[in-house]
């Protein structure tokens, strides 16, 4: 009885996919007749791309429940056979959905450069024409990456004119890992689109989130040892970023006299913060990060605009090494430099100090023209 209840079963998924599929082929070829007509018909476009949408969702329904089957009584080579069969339903859909694009973005270009003057109209091509195609990195799940990736997925998807059941096939292009499989259960359908965003947000995005991936860099970022300009500049950076995401995620509380100023004040040397609190006193600016920033923000232009004005813009602004003179004149004890007799350093030599200034120098620079030679 059971073998007979499966294989009702399964000729009855086989019959759901074979409609289903019938239906999705029949309205997905009456789309490209309506593409491939002289005289494009936006609405009969349109209500037949939202057919072909209701339709994919139809025949994914009917082969995700075969699969399943198949999977279920041990068949995997069905299986596979069926998910094949998905796969290439996804990519029919998809080119199907961007012939529409194209069309519709071709037809509205044409009519809205109509207006525009010659001149313009072939500047403004050729601007289009140069632009870099921008890349969608695949989100896999890490935190720290995904503001990244949103940002790219809604310039290039989120905000196009697409229908939600194809920007969803976009959206499931560019996940893999983690972030595939948490909304791999939500279907097909445009709103499986906007509960696949919101899912997204709130799994691996979120304001909160931003704020502790702030708060980490800044614990992780070393104390300032010195005032070279690339070090000052990469505090600069930081600042820049703690104002930006304290009032993108409403904290704007956080950016006066509080615990987040002090921990950036003790990130500073001591005659850099000199400096500042003398500064503040001088200007009678109120105290605060925002003012920190702006003050750090100039300091990094100084020290930039000198360090190239010394070394050049190639110059990586490191010192060069001293002069051998140094040697002569250190406190190192281990023998005289001049008379090498003694342990002591030159200032401390007596037979050195009676010289005189000329003798002195004559003396110092025959012993490096000795040590020069060999």
């Amino acid at each position: 009885m059971d073998e007979d209840k499966d294989e009702k079963t399964l000729i009855h998924l086989k019959l759901d996919k074979s409609k289903s599929k019938t239906r999705f082929t029949k309205t997905k070829n009456n789309l490209l007749a309506l593409l491939n007509n002289e005289l494009i018909n936006k609405p009969a476009i349109e209500e037949t791309g939202v057919k072909l949408g209701n339709a994919l969702d139809h025949v994914m329904e009917s082969l995700e429940r075969l699969c399943v089957h198949f999977t279920e009584h041990g068949d995997i080579d069905s299986a596979n056979k069926t998910s094949q069969e998905i796969d290439k339903i996804n990519t029919e859909y998809s080119e199907s959905t961007q012939q529409v694009y194209d069309v519709l973005q071709t037809q509205k270009s044409t009519s809205s450069l109509s207006s525009i003057p010659p001149a313009e109209t072939t500047i403004e091509k050729d601007m289009w024409r140069q632009m870099k195609r921008v890349g969608i990195p695949v989100f896999s799940g890490e935190k720290t990456k995904y503001e990244t990736w949103k940002a790219a997925f809604e310039a290039c998807i989120d905000k196009a004119p697409a229908t939600p059941e194809y920007k969803l096939l976009q959206l499931r292009q560019y996940l893999k890992g983690d972030a595939l499989q948490a909304i791999d259960d939500l279907g097909h359908s445009s709103e499986a689109y906007t509960a696949a965003k919101e899912r997204l947000e709130r799994k691996f995005g979120g304001e909160k989130r931003k704020l502790i991936r702030f708060l980490d860099d800044l614990d992780r970022f070393p104390n300032l040892k010195s005032e070279d300009a690339k070090t000052i500049e990469k505090f600069a950076d930081l600042l820049d970023v703690a104002v930006m995401n304290l009032k993108q995620t409403d904290h704007g509380e956080e950016l006066g006299k509080g615990s987040l100023y002090l921990k950036l004040q003790r990130k500073m040397p001591e005659k850099m913060l000199t400096r500042f609190n003398r500064w503040l006193f001088e200007t009678g600016e109120d105290e605060g990060v925002e003012t920190l920033k702006n003050w750090i923000n100039q300091e990094s232009v100084f020290l930039t605009t000198a360090m190239e004005t010394k070394h050049g813009l190639k110059n990586n602004g490191e010192r060069e090494k001293s002069s051998s003179n140094r040697a002569y004149f250190s406190e190192n004890k281990t023998v005289c430099k001049v008379y090498q007799i003694g342990a002591h350093s030159v200032w401390e030599c007596e037979a050195f100090k009676a010289l005189n200034t000329n003798d002195r120098w004559k003396k110092v620079g025959m012993q490096e023209v000795n040590r020069l030679t060999g």
